[in-house]
This record gives structure tokens, C-alpha cells and sequence, in this order.
């Protein structure tokens, strides 16, 4: 019994510690990457989740609905070449809505965003990337999680980073609310020679975090949706503690 009772502390002390989740970026050189060529069906895709205690303090009727069950499913894959990260979502919803006007908006206050964010692990400085299902776009640049808010991290006409393309496909009729749709993607191409300007290069063996997440909003459901890979313990998509490790796999 000694032997037991001596072991037990070292294992409640030392033994547990969670274990970085992890999203992997295979290398491609399709020309259709950004059509949602066969190089998606090859890559691996990770689930959307909601937080974990998102809806702990939600009325009973809505925990009932949420908890641990995502009511519009959502998948995500990644690519990169020599010059961009790729970053393709396949996201079920059941009323499509976009309601701005143009590119550099807080988007995720106007319709359904897929977002990406994207930082250095060594570094203090990221980037928060929005996609519409209208195709607009909203790139943000903190120099850090302490310039959260400031005016000055906001919304500016000129992207943060201009090269980064993006392609939507819609299936159903957007911002028709009586009628039910099915589906809509996304594919993103983020510029690395642009991530690699603030000082850190995004490149096989390099030390990087990335979450992506989506807000989902709809007539069909008792509440807006939003889900993220990897799964946060809170909703808070600035907790870089929480993000992914970022894996670029070596060209085979």
C-alpha cells in the first residue's frame, strides 16, 4: 500500500498535461486548389466544435440543443505551396445570410464568416482573416493581444494583406430566409511572402498556431452558431493558448 500511496501523487502532479491538438498542411502544386480541386480529397479535414462550456449557464432548452452537438456541421483542410497557405472549409447551413456591402467590415456582425487566425508561436503579433459567403473579405493585423479594441487594429481600408485571394461556392439562395439551403465553401489563399514581411516565415519545420472558426447565423435555429477547430474550452477566439499547432508537411 505504501508503494500505491506515493505513486499517486507524482501522477496528480506531473503525469497529466494536455496535449497541443494539431492541424497538418500537406504540399500541393494542383492549379485547381483554388476551385476545390482533387487535392482536397486527399487532405486531411477536422471538425468545427462548439466551446466546451459555451452554453454551461444557457437555459436548460438550449443546452438540450448545443451542447456537444453542432447543429450546422462544418469541415476544414489545409494545403500550401511556395507562395501561399491554403485554407478550404466545407460548412453545412441551412440559411445563407450576408448582409454588408464590401470588403474591410466587421463581416462577422452582418451574415455567416468563415475566419481564420494565424500567428508565429514565438511572437506576440497574428492576423484575424473573415471570409463572406458573398465573397467579401476583412483582414485584421495585431501587433499583439494587448492592442485588442484600439482603433488603431480596426478596420482599415487597405488589407493588412492585399495578395490574399479567396473563392466562395453557395449551395442555395442567399439572404432568403422563408426557403431552407444546403451548404456553402470556401477556399483561401493566404500569401506567405506577406506573413513572412512581419519578421517569421511561414515554411515546413517553422513554429506556428492557427484557429479557425465560423459564425453561423440562421432563421431556422433558436440561436447564432459559432464553432471552431480546434475545440476552445471557452469562446474567446483570441486564446492563442487554446490554438493549433500549425504542421507544414515536407514535400513527398
Amino acid at each position: 500500500m505504501k508503494k500505491i500511496w506515493l505513486f499517486l501523487p507524482a501522477l496528480l502532479l506531473g503525469g497529466c498535461t494536455a496535449r497541443t491538438p494539431e492541424m497538418a498542411a500537406g504540399y500541393t502544386d494542383d492549379p485547381a486548389v483554388m476551385e476545390a480541386g482533387d487535392a482536397w480529397k486527399k487532405a486531411a479535414a477536422y471538425d468545427l466544435y462548439g466551446a466546451a462550456e459555451q452554453f454551461r449557464d444557457a437555459h436548460p432548452e438550449i443546452r438540450r440543443l448545443y451542447d456537444n452537438k453542432v447543429q450546422c456541421p462544418g469541415k476544414v483542410s489545409l494545403l500550401y505551396d511556395s507562395r501561399y497557405l491554403y485554407v478550404h472549409a466545407e460548412l453545412q447551413d441551412d440559411d445563407l445570410v450576408a448582409e454588408s456591402d464590401g470588403d474591410q467590415v466587421m463581416l462577422c456582425n452582418f451574415g455567416d464568416v468563415f475566419e481564420i487566425f494565424l500567428k508565429p508561436a514565438d511572437a506576440n503579433h497574428y492576423w484575424e482573416i473573415h471570409i463572406s459567403p458573398k465573397n467579401q473579405k476583412l483582414v485584421l493585423f495585431y501587433p499583439g493581444r494587448g492592442y485588442h479594441f484600439l482603433p488603431s487594429v480596426g478596420p482599415r481600408k487597405k488589407s493588412p494583406l492585399p495578395g490574399l485571394k479567396s473563392s466562395v461556392r453557395l449551395n442555395g439562395t442567399l439572404n432568403r430566409r422563408m426557403d431552407k439551403d444546403r451548404s456553402w465553401s470556401v477556399t483561401v489563399a493566404i500569401p506567405l511572402a506577406e506573413l513572412a514581411a512581419q519578421g517569421i516565415g511561414l515554411k515546413p519545420g517553422s513554429r506556428w498556431k492557427i484557429l479557425t472558426a465560423r459564425y453561423n447565423y440562421s432563421s431556422h435555429q433558436p440561436n447564432r452558431e459559432l464553432t471552431t477547430c480546434p475545440q476552445l474550452k471557452k469562446l474567446n477566439f483570441h486564446a492563442h493558448e487554446e490554438y493549433a499547432e500549425l504542421i507544414l508537411k515536407d514535400a513527398e
